[in-house]
C-alpha cells in the first residue's frame, strides 16, 4: 500500500473514531440526564398535594412526558444503529491498517455479556422504558383508575423488557456464524 493510501486510511480511521466517540458521549449524557430530570419533575408534580396540578393537567403533562421520552428513545435507537455501523467500519479499517491482533479497539473488542444484557443497548431499554412508564403513571394519576395502574405499569414494563430480551436472543442466534467462521468483533460494545 502506498504512503498516500495508508495516510488516507489513517485519516478515515481517526474520523470514524471521533464520530463514534461523539455519538457515544452524547448518548451516555442523555441516558444519565433523562431519568434524573424526569424523576425530579415527577417528584415536583406529584409531591405536594396543595400545589398539584388538576387531574386534566396531570393527564396532559404525563402524556407529554411520555411522548418526549419516546421520541428520545427512537433517537437513541438510531444512535445505536449508527454506532454499530461506525464500529464495523472502524474494524475494517483496523484490518486494512494492519493493526496487530488483539490491539484493535473495534475489531478485537469484547462482546456483550449475558446474551446482550450487559451493554449500552440493554441500559437504554431499561432506562427509557422505566421513564416512559413513570410518565404514564403521572398521566393516569389524573384519572379515576390511578390506584391499579402501578401494578399494570410494572407488568407492562416487565412484558416489554421480556419481549426485547427474547428478540435480542433471537437476533443474536440468527446472526451467529458457524464456529469455524467466527472472529472477534466489537459489535456488542458502544
Amino acid at each position: 500500500m502506498g504512503v498516500d493510501a495508508h495516510e488516507t486510511l489513517r485519516l478515515a480511521y481517526s474520523e470514524t473514531c471521533k464520530s463514534h466517540q461523539g455519538i457515544a458521549d452524547f448518548r451516555a449524557k442523555l441516558l444519565a440526564l433523562l431519568p434524573l430530570a424526569s424523576g425530579a419533575g415527577i417528584f415536583l408534580i406529584l409531591g405536594d398535594e396543595a400545589s398539584r396540578p388538576s387531574d386534566a393537567d396531570l393527564v396532559a403533562i404525563g402524556l407529554f412526558g411520555f411522548a418526549v421520552t419516546f421520541g428520545l428513545f427512537m433517537y437513541e435507537l438510531r444512535g445505536i444503529q449508527h454506532c454499530i455501523r461506525l464500529r464495523d467500519q472502524a474494524a475494517l479499517l483496523e484490518s486494512e491498517l494492519d493493526v496487530p491482533d488483539g490491539c484493535g479497539q473495534f475489531r478485537d473488542g469484547t462482546a456483550s455479556r449475558l446474551g446482550g444484557l450487559v451493554g449500552v443497548e440493554a441500559a437504554s431499554w431499561l432506562v427509557y422504558i422505566a421513564v416512559m412508564a413513570s410518565w404514564l403513571y403521572v398521566a393516569a394519576h389524573g384519572t379515576a383508575w390511578a390506584d391499579g395502574l402501578g401494578i399494570a405499569l410494572v407488568a407492562l414494563y416487565l412484558a416489554v423488557l421480556g419481549f426485547w430480551l427474547r428478540w435480542k436472543r433471537h437476533r443474536a442466534a440468527a446472526a451467529m456464524p458457524a464456529p469455524a467462521a467466527r472472529r472477534p468483533t466489537g459489535a456488542g460494545v458502544a
